[in-house]
């Protein structure tokens, strides 16, 4: 959708990502109650050791996880606020 139809990430869709996935969060915590799975790792840490070992104990490593869920986030839409500032400035300078 970003290079065929031209859509662009906004700030605001990255909040929006993120409180979609806290709300996917609480439906993986649900489902696991229900069938006894680990979907997301929300209900403990994996079995095998794992990056997630890093992040602290259960239950504070999905806090961990949110903040690197948001920083994966701003990464990604980075290169799109940069190009977008770079457009800006460029227009800027050519109608001065």
């Amino acid at each position: 959708m970003t290079w065929v139809e031209g859509y662009r990430p906004t700030l605001r869709s990255v909040w929006k990502t993120m409180g979609f996935l806290n709300v996917l969060l609480l439906v993986a915590l649900l489902v696991n109650h229900f069938t006894g799975g680990n979907y997301l790792f929300v209900s403990h840490k994996p079995e095998n050791p794992s990056l997630i070992d890093y992040l602290g104990e259960y239950p504070w490593y999905i806090l961990s996880l949110e903040g690197v869920a948001l920083a994966v986030f701003l990464l990604l839409y980075w290169p799109f606020a940069w190009g977008k500032k770079a457009i800006s400035s460029s227009s800027q300078e050519m109608s001065s």
